[in-house]
Formats: structure tokens, C-alpha cells, sequence
């Protein structure tokens, strides 16, 4: 990837946050950080090769693998029991793929809402917790006492993608709503916790994971479901690929004891230093550049009153609840910077890009958009 000057090489996101492959192999085989960055190399470089192999450029699944402040997230919900198949999933992905736009590009995660019988821990009480993500969604929460539903989660959808979708269902028996998902909420946080990252839709291809001692060349469909009888073709990888650098994670607060930040960072550089502690930097040069060419985006993100410094230090405040992605280094290993996404105003995001400066302790303000 060219920026100027500047060769970049780019991992879009990392999942170490439920993934254990990088933390299980790291303790297994008392890794150093020099290791664990090889070791993140050894399989950035084979996926990017497989995906090129099979007709994918990965540069463009950037959308479908980070978080976005101009498409939507969003959670179909379903009562499981209502289906007329135990097989609610396929009809799920059944009916669904032929309501997305043919050159579309998503990611689909799926899974049940897991608490068993505690009211505490039950989906309408969580939903009254998250006011901003009930969508279209209505339940009768006064009466719930557990909680049988199914999740189908998409990213990257224009509103009028998402409107599609819900009319599409709307008819359908076990069909309850549309999670509105785009920004933090204890809802979305939980289904973080709890849902699979099956698969990407990246327009007509289907790309999955197989089992790890398959030939990397085939294209095999492990899943239940019919994508063929929907015109879309299986582009398969081994699992390790898939699940650690195609998997998209659901934003969340970041939880320092997950190891996930802590990779992301060894993903840029064999002797990394966490940010806890670290000084963001916005320079006055930097500072008028964005008053003069970026002034939207500090207006959208509350900033446009405030000078250099307090910029800066909003920005520190923010670093720490969200997950780092675009993990970029110059091929010469000079330059290193990731993006954040920063909910600064409630109902408003803004991306910020920094420079990862380890050795100064120091988090430089690259630009917002």
C-alpha cells in the first residue's frame, strides 16, 4: 500500500479478544515479543497470498473488517422458537442473501442470546439498558423471562440496505426487529461476547474458514448453508487465517486483560510498549492543518472550540474505550500508526489516525476524518 513517499504494510484488524490462537501458541511456546511479531508476519502474509490466489484483494475487505462512522451496523433478532426448522439458521442466511445488493460487502456473525434462565442477564433487560439500539425491535419486557433469540449481525449497510432487510423479513413468524448497532451500548457490548464470525460476503464471493490441514487452495463450505442455490461462490482459507485477520470484532470497550491490544501493538513492531501512559501529541502545525482542512471533522467531534492541547487530551480520554484497527508499518519499520474510532458526542463518530511512537511514549495526532 503507497501513501506518498511511504510503502505501508496494512493488517486491517487483529482478533486476539476471543481468538486464542497468538495468546495459546505465545504461553505454549514462551514466545518473546520479537517471536509474536514473526509469528503475526507468518500469517498475514500466507492470507494475503491465499485471498490474491482466489481472485480477493485484501485491501478491499477494509470495510468489512473495521468499524465505520458513515455505514451501519445492524442485528436482526429472532424467537428461535417460531421458526418452523430446527434449521433456523439457514432459513435465516436463506432468506437473507438475496435481500443484499449483489456488489455488497459484509460481514455476518450469528448466534443465540446466551443466559439460560437469569432474568438478570435476559435480552430485554439489556435492551433497557441500551435505549439508543432498540431499532425496530419490540418486545414485551414486562413478561420476559428468558430469552429465545436468535441474532443475525451485519456491517457496512447503507440505510437503505438496512430498510431492505427489515421489510424483507417483516412478514416472516419468528421476526421481532432490527437492532440499531452503530454506536456503544451495553446491548452491542454483550453481543460481542457471544456471537460467531461465520463468514464475509464480498460480492459474489463467499470467503469461510476450513480446517487448518486442508489444501489452502481449495475452496470447501463447511457451513449448512446454501450459498450456491444463492449465485455465490465458497472462497475458503485455513481457519488460523480467517479467524485471526478476517474476523470482525463488534466494538467494545477495551479490557486491558484480554491480550487483544497488546497483539494489535506487537503486530507493528517486535518490541512494543502499551499506550496506557502514553501522551498524545498534537502539534500547532498539525493543529492548524486540521482547523484549515479537517474543520468538519472537529466539528462532528466536538473538538472545533478547543485548542491544541485539549484536542489532545480528549483524545487520550478516548483512546482507552476503543479497540485499535488499521495497524500500518512503513516497510522500513520508521513509521507505525493505527486508527481509533472516537464517540466524543453521543450519537457521533469520529476516526482519528495516530502515530505510534514507543520509544518517546507518544501518540502523535496524524489527522480525524
Amino acid at each position: 500500500m503507497s501513501r506518498g513517499s511511504y510503502q505501508f504494510q496494512t493488517i486491517h484488524t487483529l482478533e486476539a479478544r476471543s481468538n486464542m490462537l497468538l495468546e495459546g501458541t505465545t504461553r505454549h511456546f514462551k514466545l518473546n515479543d520479537p517471536q509474536v511479531f514473526q509469528m503475526i508476519q507468518g500469517l498475514l502474509n500466507p492470507t494475503v497470498e491465499i485471498l490474491a490466489s482466489k481472485g480477493i484483494v485484501y485491501e478491499e475487505l477494509r470495510r468489512v473488517l473495521v468499524p465505520s462512522r458513515d455505514r451501519h451496523d445492524r442485528g436482526l433478532v429472532f424467537n428461535y422458537n417460531k421458526f418452523d426448522t430446527g434449521d433456523y439458521g439457514r432459513d435465516v442466511v436463506d432468506r437473507l442473501m438475496p435481500l443484499l445488493r449483489r456488489d455488497s460487502s459484509h460481514s455476518l456473525l450469528f448466534g443465540d442470546w446466551l443466559n439460560g434462565e437469569r432474568k438478570n442477564m435476559a435480552f430485554g433487560k439489556w435492551l433497557e439498558w441500551s435505549p439508543g439500539a432498540l431499532g425496530t425491535v419490540n418486545l414485551d419486557l414486562a413478561h420476559e423471562r428468558y430469552s429465545p433469540y436468535y441474532f443475525a449481525y451485519l456491517n457496512n449497510l447503507t440505510t437503505v440496505d438496512a430498510a431492505r432487510i427489515g421489510q424483507g423479513f417483516k412478514a416472516h413468524p419468528a421476526y421481532i426487529g432490527l437492532l440499531d448497532l452503530d454506536f456503544d451500548s451495553p446491548v452491542k457490548t454483550y453481543l460481542s461476547t457471544c456471537l460467531i464470525r461465520d463468514f464475509i460476503k464480498h460480492r459474489k464471493d463467499i470467503i469461510k474458514g476450513h480446517e487448518d490441514d486442508r489444501d489452502p487452495a481449495e475452496d470447501y463450505n463447511l457451513s449448512r448453508f446454501d450459498f450456491d442455490k444463492c449465485g455465490l461462490t465458497v472462497r475458503s482459507l485455513p481457519f488460523m487465517y480467517y479467524g485471526v485477520l478476517l474476523s470482525y470484532k463488534i466494538e467494545r470497550e477495551h479490557v486491558p486483560q484480554d491480550g487483544d491490544r497488546r497483539f494489535s501493538l506487537n503486530a507493528l513492531t517486535p518490541a512494543p510498549k502499551m499506550i496506557d501512559d502514553f501522551e498524545v501529541l498534537l502539534d500547532e502545525a498539525k493543529w492548524k492543518y486540521l482547523q484549515e482542512e479537517k474543520g468538519g471533522s472537529l466539528k462532528r467531534a466536538g473538538m472545533a472550540p478547543l485548542d491544541a492541547a485539549g484536542i489532545a487530551n480528549r483524545i487520550r480520554e478516548k483512546v482507552d474505550d476503543s479497540y485499535i484497527y488499521r495497524l500500518a508499518r512503513a516497510t522500513n519499520g520508521e513509521t507505525l500508526k493505527f486508527n481509533v474510532m472516537i464517540e466524543a458526542i453521543p450519537g457521533i463518530r469520529t476516526e482519528c489516525a495516530l502515530q505510534y511512537l514507543p520509544a518517546q511514549n507518544t501518540l502523535r495526532v496524524i489527522t480525524l476524518y
